[in-house]
Order: C-alpha cells, then sequence, then structure tokens
C-alpha cells in the first residue's frame, strides 16, 4: 500500500538580542524527618511474670500478627509453604477472588529497601505485603516481568512489621515459595540526611560506565563508583549536585529503588570537578530515585549536595501553541539540565556561570486511527544551543532526545513520536551551550504530523 505523508518545512528568522544570566539558587530545604522518636521507658508494672508476647511460653518470640502462619527468620532467607491447604483470608487488589492465602509475618532487620518475592513457586503467584491482618494493603505485584512469579520492592524502617501475602492467581495452587532479600545495589540510603554529605567512590566497585555530555565526552569505564537511594519527603523540583577536587564527576539519575531495573530519566557531566555535575527532576511525596555518582579522570572524595527548589519556580514556565512561532529570551535563570552539555561553565573572567534556559511544554494532537503521528520541535538561534524533550508535561519524566546547534538556519529539531489517539504531553528544554557575555533570543515552534496509509 502506497504512504501518503503529510510534511511541513518551517523557516524561522533568527532575532539577535542579549540579555543577562540570571542564576537562581535553589532554596535549602531540610530533607531531614520530624522527630518521631518514641519514649520506650517502660511505666508497666510485671504482674505476670510473662515476658509479654501472649504465648505463654516466656520466651518472647510471639506472632506479631495473629493470623501469620509462618515467619521468615531473621528478617531474610525463604519459607516454604503448601498454598493448597490454605484458606482465603486475605483480599488483594491484583488478586482473584477465591485464592488461598499463605500468610508469612516479616519483620525489618534494618532501615533499608527489601525485595519480597515469589521465585522457586510452582504456580502462577501474587504477592501483597499488609499492616494487619485484614488490613492497609501496602502493595500488591502479579507477574514480575515476563514470568508467573511476582516481585515487590519496599522500605522499611528497622523493627517495623508487615504480613507478606502468597496466594495464586484464576486458581492456580501448590507449594509457595516467599523469599525476601536487602536490595544490593543501590548500596546507601541518604533520605532524610542533612545536605550537603562527604562521601567517596574509592572502595566501590566499578559497576557502570556512565556516559554523559557532548559527543564524544569520556566516561567512566574503569574507575569506581557510588550509587545511592533518595526518596523525596515532600513534593518538588529536586536538584542533586556533585562536586569534587578529586576527579570530573558524571551522574545519573534514574527512577525506582533498584540498580539492576533502572530506568534512566537523565545524566549530566561536570565540565570540571569543581563545577558540578547535576540532574533536575520534579519527584512526587514518596516517590524514590536511585544516583550513581561515577568519575570520568578518576576517583576519590566527593559532595553530594540534594535541595529542593522553592514552591514558586514554576516547571514548566510557558505553554507551546501548536503551529505557531514565538520568540522568547533566556531571563529566567536555569531550570533544568542537559545531558549533551553542561548547567554550568566558567564565563569569560573566570568566574562559575550557570547557563540559562527555558522550559515548555505542549500538547500533541491525537492521531487518526491507522496512522502514525509525530510532532516536529524547531528553534533558531544566533547562538550555541542545547535542545531536549522529557516524557509528560510537569518536568518529572525521562529524557528522550538531547542534541545541541544553533548559529545555523534551520537550526536544531527534535522530532517526537506521537503514539496516543488522545495526544501526548510533552516537556521542551531550550539551554544556552556557551558563555559568551550573554545569550541572544530565540525562536520556537511545533508542528505535529501524522503518515497514514493509503486507501485502495
Amino acid at each position: 500500500m502506497a504512504l501518503r505523508c503529510v510534511f511541513a518545512l518551517l523557516a524561522f528568522a533568527a532575532l539577535a538580542a542579549c540579555s543577562s544570566i540570571v542564576g537562581i539558587e535553589d532554596a535549602r530545604i531540610d530533607e531531614s524527618p520530624p522527630d518521631t522518636t518514641a519514649d520506650t521507658t517502660d511505666t508497666t508494672a510485671d504482674t505476670t511474670g510473662g515476658d509479654g508476647d501472649g504465648d505463654g511460653d516466656g520466651d518472647g518470640d510471639g506472632p506479631v500478627f495473629a493470623c501469620s502462619q509462618d515467619q521468615v527468620e531473621d528478617g531474610l532467607g525463604t519459607v516454604m509453604a503448601d498454598q493448597e491447604v490454605a484458606s482465603d483470608d486475605e483480599m488483594l487488589s491484583c488478586g482473584t477472588p477465591m485464592a488461598n492465602d499463605v500468610l508469612v509475618e516479616w519483620t525489618a532487620p534494618v532501615t533499608d529497601f527489601f525485595v519480597f518475592d515469589t521465585f522457586g513457586s510452582g504456580f502462577d503467584t501474587v504477592i501483597a505485603l499488609k499492616d494487619d491482618c485484614g488490613g492497609a494493603e501496602l502493595g500488591c505485584n502479579n507477574n514480575a516481568g515476563e514470568g508467573a512469579q511476582s516481585e515487590l520492592i519496599r522500605r522499611f524502617e528497622r523493627g517495623e512489621s508487615a504480613l507478606i501475602v502468597a496466594e495464586g492467581f484464576g486458581g492456580d495452587s501448590g507449594q509457595v515459595q516467599v523469599n525476601v532479600s536487602r536490595v544490593e545495589c543501590p548500596q546507601t540510603d541518604v533520605s532524610g540526611q542533612p545536605f550537603p554529605l562527604e562521601q567517596n567512590t574509592v572502595g566501590g566497585g566499578d559497576d557502570f560506565a556512565l556516559g554523559c555530555g557532548p559527543a564524544g565526552a569520556p566516561t567512566g569505564d574503569g574507575f569506581a563508583d557510588r550509587a545511592f537511594h533518595f526518596t523525596a519527603r515532600d513534593p518538588g523540583l529536586y536538584t542533586f549536585e556533585v562536586t569534587s577536587d578529586a576527579f570530573r564527576p558524571v551522574i545519573e539519575l534514574f527512577d525506582g529503588p533498584r540498580c539492576s531495573d533502572r530506568q534512566t530519566l537523565t545524566c549530566g557531566l561536570a565540565d570540571r570537578g569543581d563545577l558540578g555535575a547535576f540532574a533536575v527532576r520534579r519527584l512526587e511525596a514518596g516517590q524514590t530515585v536511585g544516583l550513581i555518582v561515577d568519575g570520568v579522570d578518576g576517583e576519590g572524595a566527593f559532595t553530594l549536595d540534594i535541595r529542593r527548589a522553592p514552591p514558586e519556580r514554576a516547571c514548566p514556565q510557558v505553554t507551546l501553541a501548536i503551529d505557531a512561532l514565538e520568540t522568547f529570551s533566556f531571563d529566567q535563570g536555569r531550570t533544568l539540565a542537559p545531558s549533551c552539555g553542561f548547567a554550568r561553565r566558567l564565563s569569560p573572567i573566570i568566574t562559575p556561570e550557570e547557563l540559562p534556559d527555558r522550559v515548555f511544554t505542549f500538547t500533541s494532537e491525537g492521531v487518526s486511527p491507522g496512522c502514525d503521528g509525530f510532532c516536529d520541535v524547531f528553534v533558531d538561534s544566533p547562538g550555541g544551543i542545547h535542545l531536549y524533550a522529557l516524557e509528560g508535561g510537569d518536568c518529572g519524566g525521562r529524557e528522550l532526545e538531547c542534541i545541541t546547534g544553533g548559529m545555523t538556519v534551520p537550526g536544531p529539531r527534535l522530532q517526537l513520536d506521537n503514539p496516543e489517539p488522545g495526544g501526548f504531553e510533552f516537556t521542551v528544554v531550550v539551554s544556552d551551550a556557551a558563555v559568551d557575555g550573554g545569550p541572544p533570543d530565540f525562536d520556537i515552534g511545533v508542528m505535529c504530523l501524522q503518515a497514514c496509509a493509503a486507501t485502495q
């Protein structure tokens, strides 16, 4: 079948103007959790001579949950059980009715992220965590990846308990295997810490070879690296910055609590160690991300800083209209950070200077049935720029592409797939690429197109 393609060409006129670079510093926000330390002084008189666990044997090992059938010894390990002889006591949001439950109690041996799974079971399983018998569900999973077994990852404080519920899906039953282990990578949780933190890559493994920055930039292959967890206490725009006098850092920010199945949000390379490598994203309250710190020319001590921007910091700043050409200036400082360039460089007078940007959003037009849709984003600028796009319209999504261009007509262009019949939101960022005494104005436009199969 022949294809009928719609094509349009935008020709932009470049406007030269200057505006001063304004650097906006993020407000330092204390991410430390409030003091919830309980008074553990026992003021209850012992009138029974027992241990208080309720089982009458005086050993203090009574069940945490009355409904539990087994427990994970020492908080890590495996429990085997016959699900066929159990009963249906718990309703799960991702399960099916009339499924027998294996109920296992568990208490966190340390504060960390833990993996709960049913790998090794002989049937299609569902796994869930609850805060009590018949209580609130903390998480539920049916099938991790392509297999029939299930998995949950969650952070717990030391001494915190949960009820593990394992059952069959769709009537399946048999021998169930419940496994509990700690997340091995990232190794360190920095949630709630007072920032900045002094850290060191020496002694870490060379587990990653991060590559970021301009084309041809070196990678972290051959040098030790470190990985960290961070969970946002409050929603907001978070900046992750790494500086070092020992090496030139490169960082990667990924969504989720585990390195092995990470989804990269962005990365950043420092132009020089003391100028810093940056990653910036909007996080929801309770969202967990991972951060990998590597060096492209060495290893050693570094400073990790995580800060939340003031609530008035807008991101995105402007909504673009489809099929319109608009002119903007770099007059609002820097909000995000590009993966294909630098967020901070030395100015002509050899002082650190932020490279400003403008952040936009637009919603693509819907795509007709049987058609392939895409949106072209064009920028014309007399100065060098970075142009990049993120999934979604809230500055929190995965970076889709980052390119460098400018100083020519036509300027750089991004082509973004538009697969949704009802349209899709994107964040688009134009960042100054060079410290040259003041960035120019630039023109930006968006056109959404579609290619449809011709009818016979």
